[in-house]
């Protein structure tokens, strides 16, 4: 999509990377590396940051699954609503 050249698929390209799925990048960098933390001693052995880090995470993922199912609840009443 973003080779052809095309300036109206480059827009399209760079709003749906940058702008459109920003939770996306959020969500992403939560929870892949913010874990990472956990290799250092002191964020394991610190309770306030094993705390905010598991909280981070849970948030993450609660949002994701949230995303999901709003968007396929709309397809969802899209599909019955024709019959």
């Amino acid at each position: 999509m973003y080779w052809s050249g095309n300036k109206y698929e480059r827009f399209t390209y760079f709003h749906i990377a940058h702008q459109a799925a920003m939770w996306l990048w959020v969500k992403a960098f939560v929870t892949s590396v913010v874990p990472q933390a956990f290799w250092f001693r002191r964020c394991r052995t610190t309770p306030l940051f094993a705390l905010s880090i598991g909280l981070g995470v849970l948030i993450a993922i609660n949002l994701e699954q949230w995303i999901l199912w709003s968007t396929s609840n709309d397809m969802l009443q899209n599909i019955y609503q024709k019959h």
